[in-house]
């Protein structure tokens, strides 16, 4: 089942489905040199304009924007009182550029994962969840994203017997079922769950489905708010686009493998909505 997310996350990049429109009109054209031709002519002229449009137009930022406000912002510091502890999803960590500086914490573009699990350590007393390993297919590393970020953490002076690790789940389906059968404490209380906003619907409807009662944390908004069109970011709001496809994909997928009870979770759908 894991090569099989595996491979639906890959199908999900736009970058392979242009390609791939873009080769099939280039065979279009080969297998069809008399009138019909125009056909594989005109879907290589539609892609590259979807090409130009996603580099010009703010369609990434529009897509990724009901995502991140699917769940509202979070003030830990006012509303550590009414949670058992706080669970950080793993993804923020590059695992192999970490262990080629000699196992360095190497942090990618959701470091704010990272940093939300000092403010835990930092402003209050609830154990902290870390989750995640290696989710290669192959050549996985020796150590885990979870206990990377552990050991990081120990080294800046925090108390270690507050971290907990499970280091074996691969991605978001696997990570509370990883979480429960290393902490059966989670079955029940409160918890905050720390991952990107874009991700929190998907991430959400998974534990709600696995029993773990969450209450959303937020972090890394990645949408850029209030621009029509915007030139000279081409490359970003690319990167926005694929990053929102592969988000609203997952949620479709989840939902149809029945690892989620809705396509689109919401806070009034969360189990902990009413806590």
């Amino acid at each position: 089942m894991y090569a099989l997310a595996t491979a639906v996350h890959w199908l999900l990049d736009p970058i392979h489905v242009l390609l791939a429109l873009f080769l099939l009109g280039a065979l279009i054209r080969l297998v069809n040199r008399g009138i019909h031709a125009w056909s594989g002519k005109a879907l290589q002229f539609l892609v590259l304009g979807a090409v130009l449009a996603l580099f010009f137009l703010p369609l990434g930022s529009r897509m990724l924007e009901p995502l991140e406000d699917r769940f509202p912002a979070y003030r830990l510091q006012s509303e550590a009182g009414r949670l058992d502890g706080v669970i950080v999803l793993g993804g923020a960590v590059d695992l192999r550029a970490s262990m080629n500086s000699a196992g360095l914490l190497q942090v990618g573009s959701a470091s704010d994962r990272v940093l939300t699990a000092v403010e835990v350590l930092n402003q209050s007393n609830l154990d902290l969840y870390l989750t995640g390993g290696d989710g290669a297919l192959t050549r996985r590393v020796e150590i885990g994203e979870a206990a990377l970020v552990a050991e990081w953490l120990d080294q800046q002076g925090f108390e270690s017997a507050r971290i907990k690790i499970e280091s074996q789940s691969r991605n978001t389906a696997e990570h509370p079922l990883a979480l429960l059968a290393a902490f059966p404490e989670l079955e029940s209380g409160l918890y905050g769950l720390v991952t990107s906003a874009f991700h929190m619907p998907r991430a959400v409807g998974v534990f709600e489905k696995s029993g773990i009662k969450v209450v959303p944390i937020p972090v890394d908004y990645r949408s850029d708010r209030g621009r029509a069109i915007v030139f000279g970011q081409g490359i970003v709001e690319w990167e926005r686009f694929a990053l929102a496809a592969r988000e609203w994909g997952g949620l479709f997928f989840y939902f149809a493998l029945g690892r989620t009870d809705q396509v689109f979770p919401s806070p009034a759908s969360s189990r902990s909505a009413g806590l």
